[in-house]
């Protein structure tokens, strides 16, 4: 099972969370109405704490924390992220996979591209030990720092060179913090081919850049979604740490699936400038969840005027200062 399918086996078993939280080391857990409640310590009184039966959102009171059931768990354990999502596997008896298959929708440019010819076959994606990192120098680059990602954020992304292609490295992790591949841009300004270019392949479209990374933020909270790496680390450079990226101008099934699994309270679609309204409309409603039980807001950017994103300039929402970026959020965000 993958993250949104192990969410899901657990709100369709919602036992399983009672099993989960006592497993954990949750004291009192007890079922009331939608919510199952618990105390973190044993002198508590066992209402400090709920995990919601429907989504898997939780609200621990006491420490003033919000996320969902993965969150909660990663705050008490200190496994990480990759821990924490392995151990719910192991307590409920389910095994953690990456198959996966999707429809894929193509456009022209690296971002604009999920690779059709690669990504779309059924397969596992293909875990990278993390000391092949050491290959490259873990070092900072001006280029990325000129294009509003500071020298932390590269250092929070283990951004790095590689010295024989002359390249800048993107390790890519997936939503559970695997190693699955490393993209790579050329350390030129206006390189006339091959500006982007994996050095480990990776099956982009199957990836949400920043998943891992910022899944506290993202779990029960706003999501902002755009198209390439740079988008997740230029937000991040703005204090603002709950972007992922799509690794294309599309929104596959998959993206779809993990996107929905967060239960965020709004997300919001922010592709590059020069696409058209329509298309935007129609990958942002991939998103949505709609039935008789369960619904979510989702949102996108559209700078119709072109007051921020200049006609033409093919920018991104990140390519703007923080302000702009919130006029845009505030003015030129369009409801599903």
């Amino acid at each position: 099972m993958e993250i949104a399918q192990v969410k899901q086996h657990i709100i369709s078993n919602p036992h399983l969370i009672e099993e989960i939280l006592e497993e954990a080391g949750f004291y009192r857990v007890k079922k009331k109405g939608d919510k199952y409640w618990c105390g973190l310590h044993y002198d508590t009184n066992g209402t400090t704490i709920y995990v919601s039966i429907d989504t898997l959102a939780s609200v621990d009171f006491a420490r003033g924390l919000k996320g969902d059931i993965i969150t909660l768990l990663e705050e008490k354990l200190h496994l990480g992220f990759r821990g924490t999502v392995q151990w719910i596997c192991n307590v409920i008896g389910v095994e953690y996979t990456s198959q996966r298959q999707e429809i894929i929708r193509p456009f022209g440019g690296y971002y604009m591209n999920c690779d059709i010819n690669k990504d779309h076959n059924v397969g596992e994606l293909s875990e990278y030990p993390r000391e092949i990192l050491s290959n490259y120098s873990q070092v900072g680059n001006m280029m990325f720092y000129k294009d509003g990602i500071d020298f932390q954020t590269q250092k929070d992304f283990t951004i790095g060179f590689d010295a024989l292609s002359g390249r800048i490295t993107i390790p890519i992790f997936d939503e559970k913090g695997r190693l699955v591949g490393v993209d790579s841009r050329i350390n030129i300004e206006n390189p006339d081919s091959y500006k982007w270019f994996p050095l480990l392949p990776f099956k982009k479209s199957q990836v949400l850049f920043g998943y891992s990374k910022n899944y506290h933020n993202l779990a029960n909270g706003i999501t902002l979604i755009g198209e390439s790496p740079k988008f997740v680390m230029q937000l991040r450079s703005m204090g603002i740490n709950n972007g992922v990226a799509l690794g294309c101008a599309s929104v596959t099934d998959i993206n779809a699936q993990n996107l929905q699994s967060l239960f965020s309270k709004e997300y919001i679609l922010m592709f590059d400038e020069g696409l058209d309204e329509e298309y935007i409309r129609e990958q942002a409603k991939k998103i949505k969840i709609d039935n008789p039980f369960l619904k979510n807001k989702v949102s996108y950017v559209y700078d119709s005027d072109n007051i921020i994103l200049k006609e033409g300039s093919k920018k991104s929402p990140s390519d703007v200062n923080k302000d702009e970026l919130h006029w845009l959020i505030k003015n030129a965000r369009k409801g599903i």
